[in-house]
């Protein structure tokens, strides 16, 4: 077993009290077709109180499927790393740049 995190951040109880973390897992929730009642899960990643190995995909084609409750969960650690207000990815940055006239 692997002992280096699968998350861009470590997860840890304290990203659970940013003031972004609530709209950024509503979007996640909603980008992977996570269930809003199925929430928790990806709070306990973010928080570490989950372990990431300890969700697997079975490859039954289930829906969600953990790689959705870890790619929610990635994103939003990735999105939480950033200082509040540098919202704008590679497209917004580009359209900053790049003003018409």
């Amino acid at each position: 077993m692997s002992t280096e995190h699968p998350f861009a951040a470590d997860p840890s109880p304290r990203w659970l009290q940013d003031e972004r973390f609530k709209p950024m897992l509503k979007r996640s929730l909603r980008r992977y077709g996570i269930p809003p009642h199925r929430g928790g899960a990806v709070e306990g990643l973010v928080s570490g109180e989950i372990a990431a190995d300890a969700l697997f995909c079975c490859r039954t084609g289930c829906q969600p499927c953990a790689k959705d409750y870890q790619a929610a969960a990635g994103e939003i650690l990735k999105a939480l790393q950033r200082p509040p207000g540098s919202r704008l990815g590679l497209r917004g940055r580009l359209k900053r740049i790049i003003k018409p006239g």
